[in-house]
């Protein structure tokens, strides 16, 4: 909601004459625009209108680090099994109609079965009861952020948090890693009660690593290898030990040892930074890992590059708490979601069941991930689609296409 308000502002003030020039990763916010221009080292690589620049192939976009707008990678796909599909749309709104139009009847799904709804079932690797919190308690700035918080996350399995700016998010990440102490209620995390006086923060820490939503704020070192080798360093690794515990964070996240282990962390791009902060996080090997809006700030390409890493780590047996505002991220990672709004949980449940209540989403403040709102765009049009598909794959299997 806050981004579809500024944008909508930018919409208000270029309609009364004003020029914009804006700078964006959204490819959905580019695609808005009335000219694109695609910089690559410093020069200009393309410059038109977006359908122009979002018609050329897949394969330039990524060589320049970008992608296209997720309506029309799904257009990109479909086309082949439907020629007269037309080319160059950008949004959810304009596909859902021109597949109403395209697709005749016979091709449309009759009755198409959801996927399993599944999750993973054993013990709790984070739970919390009744959990609250108020900032600047007992003066006349309190203000309460937390309201009676109930969450349970299985060993191994990937949740996650969404809601609008300032629903608790944040504030909740910072309580499962002992940066909060609870006031109200209860927070057990990797077997330790955080409630507790006598409980050991500082081990907490090591078995439940939190990546910041801002990483400049999590960066002091001056150099990136330092920055990295800092946590393992006060286990009292060896020094071959530790460098090979820094190749392996860094190899995690994407970036070369020997190109990045001397650069200085003040000249890291915010992407750049970013994966730093992830592999300082992950060179103490944690059991747990936190990550409050993972993607913020990065280009398409090193997007799908850290998801895919994150992919790995989650198949790789580590429990993943990620807070988002971005929905396909979030649905491609997680296996369920917890709604807060306003400090208060509003909803939780399995993922693809949660991205279903449409309504429910709109009215928190929420966007949905583009399949999901294009199913229901389609459902509305009479179309025999489940509600719970939530990813491009399971859009085309629903269609009988591979």
């Amino acid at each position: 909601r806050g981004r579809e308000d500024v944008l909508a502002l930018l919409r208000q003030l270029h309609a009364d004459g004003l020029t914009i020039v804006t700078i964006t990763h959204f490819m959905t916010e580019a695609a808005q625009a009335d000219r694109v221009i695609v910089l690559d080292h410093g020069r200009i690589a393309l410059d038109g209108p977006p359908q122009e620049i979002f018609s050329r192939d897949q394969a330039t976009l990524q060589a320049l680090a970008l992608d296209l707008p997720p309506a029309a990678a799904l257009n990109h796909l479909l086309r082949p099994h439907f020629p007269t599909l037309p080319t160059g749309l950008l949004t959810v709104d304009d596909l859902a109609a021109a597949l109403d139009a395209t697709v005749p009847q016979p091709q449309r799904p009759k009755v198409s079965s959801a996927p399993p709804v599944t999750w993973r079932e054993g013990p709790l690797h984070i739970e919390v009861n009744e959990l609250g919190h108020v900032y600047l308690q007992g003066t006349p700035l309190e203000r309460r952020a937390l309201i009676g918080i109930d969450l349970e996350v299985v060993a191994g399995a990937a949740h996650g948090l969404l809601g609008a700016t300032g629903s608790g998010k944040s504030t909740l990440m910072q309580h499962l890693n002992g940066l909060y102490r609870p006031q109200e209620g209860l927070v057990r995390v990797a077997g330790y009660n955080l409630r507790y006086a006598d409980t050991d923060v500082r081990e907490v820490r090591r078995r439940v690593g939190l990546a910041f939503q801002q990483p400049e704020l999590q960066i002091f070192e001056q150099y990136v290898g330092d920055e990295i080798a800092y946590g393992p360093r006060l286990q009292d690794l060896e020094r071959a030990a530790l460098r090979e515990r820094v190749r392996w964070a860094m190899s995690l996240v994407g970036l070369e040892f020997e190109a990045f282990k001397d650069r200085l962390t003040f000249t890291l791009s915010g992407g750049e930074r970013r994966k730093v902060a992830l592999a300082a996080v992950l060179a103490l090997r944690p059991e747990i890992l936190l990550l409050d809006e993972p993607t913020a700030g990065l280009d398409p390409a090193s997007r799908a590059d850290l998801l895919t890493r994150l992919q790995a780590l989650r198949e790789s047996g580590m429990t993943l708490a990620i807070s988002s505002h971005q929905m396909e991220d979030l649905a491609l990672l997680t296996e369920k979601l917890t709604i807060l709004s306003e400090g208060a949980v509003a909803m939780t449940g399995p993922t693809r069941e949660v991205f279903a209540q449409g309504e429910v989403l709109r009215r928190h403040g929420l966007a949905l991930p583009t399949i999901s709102t294009l199913v229901a765009l389609l459902r509305s049009r009479g179309w025999a689609l489940p509600p719970t598909l939530i990813t491009p794959a399971e859009f085309m299997a629903a269609l009988g296409l591979t």
